[in-house]
């Protein structure tokens, strides 16, 4: 009977030769399940190759604190676990949200899954991705002020709520994109929170407090891009709610627990001793360190913006998300 995956322990070196070709009559294929932020993607069975045409399951399991939100490689549908067959090599990846995040499709994985695009009838615009940002430019160049809009639906929001809002941008020229919080059915002067932006030809980052004035059961995050002829491209855009208590999450205790440090450092406790690290939200190493019992990182040297916290004790590993700002 055929084997589900090669079985010959030692033999990689002459697989990695000769995979995906007929080689004494066998075919096999190699998967690759590249890491990410917030969890991993497994396989059942393991094997570095696989025979031509195995169906191999693949499953998306988050980290702690963290959910899955769908597949960006290698599995066309949204099932979790799924199922691929093995007749090419292949990729599978998936993406994972931190569970606080109110904007989880602001990467853009998706294309302009659960954004609402609205351009007036008189000035329409184009909205495409491009190198995995959203660029949107008027379809006609003219000097006449387009009036565009991105709008995501958030939950419910009450006056005085404060928000940490993170967005990249860049723009064909050095153009305002104006950011807001407002209630979806109130008329479009009616704004709980503005944050004035100016995008430029280089891509950059901003991080910004957004703080609600006004009560909203329908509540958008809104950007408006009031494009002329400039075309603006908009990538991981987050917003998370700015509370901080201290929360307990498993065996750890945390002030601003996968929200925000807003004194420039954390605050933990764990049961025995443990390593910590800091990462970037593109994966980059920060800092790490040890700590037993409690303890403060400091993260007044950290550079601005969200990234992960990861922790291992003798109990396991746990990764929260915080920002730094």
């Amino acid at each position: 009977m055929k084997p589900t995956h090669p079985f010959a322990v030692g033999l990689t070196a002459i697989f990695a030769v000769t995979a995906g070709s007929a080689h004494a009559g066998i075919d096999f294929f190699k998967l690759q399940l590249p890491s990410t932020s917030g969890g991993q993607v497994v396989a059942s069975p393991v094997s570095d190759f696989y025979w031509k045409d195995s169906k191999i399951q693949v499953k998306a399991v988050p980290d702690a604190g963290f959910r899955f939100l769908g597949w960006t490689s290698g599995v066309s549908s949204s099932l979790n676990p799924d199922s691929v067959v093995m007749n090419v090599h292949r990729t599978v990846a998936a993406k994972f949200v931190d569970t606080a995040e109110l904007v989880p499709y602001g990467g853009f994985e998706f294309g302009y899954t659960k954004w609402e695009q609205f351009t007036n009838t008189s000035t329409p615009a184009n909205y495409s991705l491009k190198n995995g940002m959203a660029c949107i430019k008027p379809i006609y160049s003219t000097t006449r002020s387009h009036n565009v809009r991105l709008l995501y639906d958030l939950p419910r929001i009450s006056k005085g709520d404060r928000y940490q809002l993170s967005i990249k941008m860049k723009s064909s020229s050095t153009h305002r994109v104006d950011v807001l919080l407002r209630n979806k059915m109130a008329p479009w002067n009616n704004k709980s929170a503005i944050s004035q932006l100016t995008a430029t030809r280089t891509i950059a980052t901003f991080h910004q407090e957004l703080i609600a004035n006004d009560s909203s059961a329908l509540p958008r995050l809104a950007i408006y891009l009031g494009l002329d002829s400039s075309e603006i491209c908009l990538d991981d855009i987050s917003l998370l709610r700015a509370t901080a208590p201290i929360v307990q999450l498993g065996n750890f205790a945390f002030r601003s627990a996968g929200l925000l440090a807003r004194d420039g450092n954390i605050r933990m406790r764990t049961e025995g001793p443990g390593t910590w690290t800091l990462k970037s939200l593109d994966g980059r190493m920060l800092s790490q360190g040890s700590v037993s019992g409690s303890g403060i990182l400091e993260i007044a040297d950290v550079p601005s913006g969200i990234g992960f916290l990861t922790i291992q004790t003798a109990k396991g590993l746990e990764t929260y998300r915080f920002a730094n700002f």
